[in-house]
């Protein structure tokens, strides 16, 4: 059986290289591929990175196709005046956010900002001054963009003080995806919402336009998936904004209709298309599904070899699926995957990717996920230490799964509940306990002196809390409970 488990995984493996191999002969022949943008979009709203590692990490996404740097301040741009208490208390200093477009521009990476200005604006609506601005009053998510203060007071404020420290950037992104509940308020329901998004989007974009000639604004595009060229056409978007088509399954259209595609590039004299190397398998993901994404990206490509009007290729990376979400994957363990992908997209293959990340000569690579990940905490580059910190963590959580099967007879909660258990059972185990016990104390500090060469103190405990502590207070508990249980010497007649 498990010669069979090897032959097939192995020969899903070559199918895979063959896969690879097949695209790059394509991909080579290819001239409008070479000319796209290759972006990749950092996520500042969890875990955002020390610009000391940004700085370590531009040099090799630029070496690997990388042309722009798509950036989601969120709340960790420093806002002033009105705005001030929008930032977050640990957010970047203009002296960083300078440092970061220094080092950007240094290794020929343009910088474009992503600023939210429909939906997702939980982290300006969830406060109290901005409370009035919401569309709905119980949900901080969208913005009424019937309200006469949503754009002077928020929208355009928020532009101005980015733009006036990316005084050099030819685009903004200002999101607009996943307006759940546009035209719900009172004001709003009596308006199509096909107007109301085209209103609100065409309003931000002559800003932008008029404000900052050369600029140009970038949209996500499902709130225009179910729009037809006649919608289009009346409402006039295709004249302010260029839309960023995003899809993360291996089969694009299945989520993106053939008729959306086909009016698009009727509508758009340019289009932009958007995969994922990491924030897109699941909200509590400690590693990004490899395979996934690389299928992903295959079939973006497959599709914008017919495309004249693709402009460039974003990979996201998102650090939190919303505001209020916990983390998922951290970008410093997202890097092989990030390369990955980006070789893909530049060069149509992967050969390389040992070289650029430092890794064995030897090194054999598979796209299954545990596996991908175990081969790369073994390599040199610019956060591999917390890659092999967070395999370390999945160990952690085998033994502790393991250490529940080996006591579940003799230490339950029934046994705990009635203090009824076997002391030699018991002490057979606690030994096996204090020792796991130390070495989850022992992980929580080195992987906490790891995690800070990369985020900040407050998002180390964060990411601790969520991923650690939880084992940690298991078996800490269990530990007590083992102890009160050893110290009962008589017990009482059954029935309990």
């Amino acid at each position: 059986i498990n010669f069979l488990r090897c032959s097939v995984k192995m020969a899903l493996n070559m199918q895979q290289q063959i896969t690879i191999a097949a695209w790059a002969i394509t991909y080579a022949n290819d001239r409008e591929a070479a000319r796209r943008a290759r972006l990749v979009h950092l996520d500042f709203k969890g875990a955002p990175p020390r610009i000391r590692y940004l700085e370590k990490l531009f040099p090799l996404i630029a070496a690997a196709g990388a042309t722009a740097i798509l950036v989601e301040y969120e709340d960790m741009f420093p806002y002033e005046g009105s705005l001030a208490n929008v930032s977050a208390r640990n957010a970047y200093s203009k002296s960083e956010i300078y440092a970061l477009i220094s080092a950007a521009k240094l290794n020929n990476l343009q910088v474009i900002p992503l600023i939210q200005t429909f939906g997702h604006l939980e982290f300006v609506l969830k406060l109290p001054e901005f409370k009035h601005l919401r569309e709905l009053p119980s949900f901080p998510q969208e913005l009424c963009p019937l309200n006469p203060k949503s754009l002077d007071s928020l929208v355009y404020e928020m532009l101005k003080q980015v733009m006036m420290l990316h005084s050099t950037s030819k685009y903004m992104h200002i999101g607009c995806d996943e307006v759940y509940h546009m035209g719900a308020c009172s004001k709003c329901s009596h308006v199509d919402t096909k107007e109301l998004f085209a209103n609100h989007v065409a309003s931000i974009s002559r800003f932008i336009r008029e404000s900052y000639p050369g600029v140009t604004p970038l949209i996500w595009d499902d709130m225009l998936r179910r729009w037809s060229p006649a919608d289009h056409a009346k409402w006039g978007l295709g004249e302010l904004v260029e839309p960023v088509v995003w899809v993360y399954a291996d089969d694009i259209h299945s989520l993106l209709p053939h008729f959306a595609w086909h009016a698009y590039r009727r509508t758009f004299s340019h289009i932009w298309t958007a995969g994922a190397y990491k924030g897109a398998s699941g909200e509590t993901a400690l590693v990004p599904e490899v395979q996934k994404h690389h299928l992903n990206t295959v079939s973006w490509l497959s599709i914008m070899k017919n495309c004249s009007g693709c402009k460039g290729y974003i990979l996201t990376g998102w650090s939190r699926y919303d505001h209020f979400a916990v983390l998922c994957e951290l970008l410093p363990v997202s890097v092989p995957s990030l390369i990955h992908n980006l070789l893909l997209a530049s060069r149509g293959d992967t050969h390389h990717i040992p070289k650029f990340l430092n890794c064995p000569q030897s090194m054999y690579i598979s796209l299954d996920s545990k596996s991908f990940h175990s081969q790369f905490s073994k390599c040199n580059f610019p956060g591999s230490d917390a890659l092999l910190a967070i395999n370390n963590l999945s160990v952690l959580k085998s033994m502790v799964k393991e250490l529940r099967k080996k006591t579940g007879g003799w230490i339950s909660s029934y046994n705990i509940r009635y203090n009824f258990s076997s002391p030699m059972r018991i002490l057979q185990c606690l030994s096996e306990v204090t020792q796991l016990s130390r070495e989850i104390t022992a992980y929580r500090d080195k992987t906490e002196n790891v995690l800070l060469e990369y985020i900040d103190s407050f998002s180390v405990s964060e990411w601790l809390e969520q991923r650690l502590q939880p084992l940690q207070d298991e078996i800490i508990a269990l530990e007590q409970s083992m102890q009160n249980l050893m110290d009962k010497d008589t017990w009482p007649r059954r029935p309990l």
